[in-house]
């Protein structure tokens, strides 16, 4: 009996279920590999997109708007959010949806995904974290510590591990962050640092 599965997937679920530590230390090698290869590649001057617009047709699925006003509870006095990350602008969209009044802001690398933000009105800087352009990491500084709240959701596990540090440097200036990343063996598109809380 077969359970649709192929030979390689059979045996790369079961070295997940019996050495797990191992399976998330070899999976973060092989992604960061791929990521350096493509960084390297004769076009990496080019941002990589890592996401199809079918990804994004699936993210944007949600209750974003309640998102947003949970972050309101928490966070009353808000009148600014800074996305780092911000992706199509999915969570960016759900405050303006919850206050039309917000100051909002996102920050992405991927090109396709500021277009896709962009288009539904949001204001998005384009900041790549792993190419370190001054200016722009110092504009999006300067707007996270204006801001009520910096946002930043499933992006470090797409930074290898030597970026971690600049991005919660960059996340530091806000006086309140909402902040989520993979955690080991979460799994996911060009995951090349999932990391235990």
């Amino acid at each position: 009996e077969t359970d649709g599965r192929g030979p390689a997937r059979r045996v790369l679920d079961a070295a997940k279920a019996r050495f797990p530590g191992a399976y998330w230390r070899v999976r973060n090698a092989a992604s960061l590999a791929k990521w350096c290869a493509l960084r390297l590649s004769p076009r990496s001057s080019a941002p990589v997109e890592m996401y199809d617009g079918a990804f994004w047709d699936v993210r944007h699925v949600g209750d974003w708007a309640g998102f947003a006003s949970a972050v309101r509870d928490v966070v009353p006095h808000l009148r600014s959010v800074v996305d780092v990350g911000c992706g199509d602008g999915a969570a960016l969209a759900g405050f303006r949806a919850m206050d039309p009044a917000l100051s909002l802001t996102g920050a992405e690398a991927a090109p396709a995904a500021v277009a896709r933000a962009r288009s539904q009105g949001l204001e998005v800087v384009e900041l790549d974290l792993t190419r370190r352009a001054p200016d722009a990491v110092s504009a999006v500084r300067e707007r996270l510590g204006a801001a009520d709240v910096a946002l930043c959701l499933e992006v470090a596990e797409h930074l290898p591990p030597w970026h971690a540090g600049p991005l919660l440097s960059l996340l530091a200036a806000a006086p309140v962050v909402v902040f989520s990343a993979a955690q080991p063996l979460q799994g996911g598109v060009m995951h090349v640092n999932e990391q235990p809380p």
